[in-house]
């Protein structure tokens, strides 16, 4: 509800006129009201600007991680030569590329 609130404070600010005070008092106070507003409505949008920016860099990175995941796959997979992907712990193969098939598995790797 909070977050609802806070996201129409620019457009309330903008739309209300601000009272006119003939005391000096009320006058100043009204005028640092006025600029405290116009300074949140600034730092407002300056946070929705860098959301923006944010969001768009994330889509950038996104794009090229794929792009660069896509090609290490090709690479990997169409290669002749023998690439295996093991893990570390279990020793099981997890990934060959199409050079590993060629092995029969009646040999060693290294006679294939």
């Amino acid at each position: 509800m909070l977050a609802a609130l806070s996201q129409e404070i620019p457009e309330l600010i903008e739309h209300n006129p601000w009272p006119v005070s003939p005391t000096r008092e009320l006058a100043r106070l009204t005028d640092n009201i006025r600029l405290m507003a116009d300074s949140l409505r600034e730092g407002i949008e300056q946070a929705r600007r860098m959301n923006v920016s944010l969001e768009e860099q994330v889509q950038l990175r996104t794009a090229q991680l794929s792009l660069s995941e896509e090609r290490f796959r090709t690479l990997f997979h169409e290669h002749s030569a023998i690439f295996l992907l093991i893990e570390s712990d279990s020793g099981a193969i997890v990934d060959a590329s199409n050079g590993a098939d060629q092995c029969d598995g009646a040999g060693t790797i290294a006679a294939c």
